[in-house]
């Protein structure tokens, strides 16, 4: 499984938080050169530049508590927004990228 599917899989799933998950399938589908017409791909980029100032994964770690605790209302509103765009995306990822068994 690539990493595609695989980082789909886990915002579905609930492994992955979602803009955590969605800044690499951005990258990743930027790569694959879909055209600007691609809506999965679209849809990551939005999440992406939407909520590209946020803190999230490791970059936390560097931020003050004091920080993260101010945010935290914005970022889990952020979450909420983003897996609402996100989930039929990721299916549709799954469905295009999935080797066929």
């Amino acid at each position: 499984m690539g990493p595609i599917v695989s980082t789909a899989r886990g915002i579905l799933d609930g492994e992955t938080e979602v803009l955590e998950g969605s800044r690499p399938l951005s990258d990743l589908l930027g790569q694959l050169s879909l055209g600007d017409d691609d809506e999965d791909h679209r849809a990551f980029v939005l999440i992406d530049s939407e909520t590209d100032a946020l803190p999230v994964g490791r970059v936390r770690d560097r931020w003050s508590a004091e920080s993260l605790r101010e945010l935290e209302p914005r970022i889990r509103d952020a979450q909420e927004w983003a897996l609402a765009i996100a989930k039929p995306h990721c299916s549709s990822l799954i469905k295009r990228f999935a080797p066929a068994s």
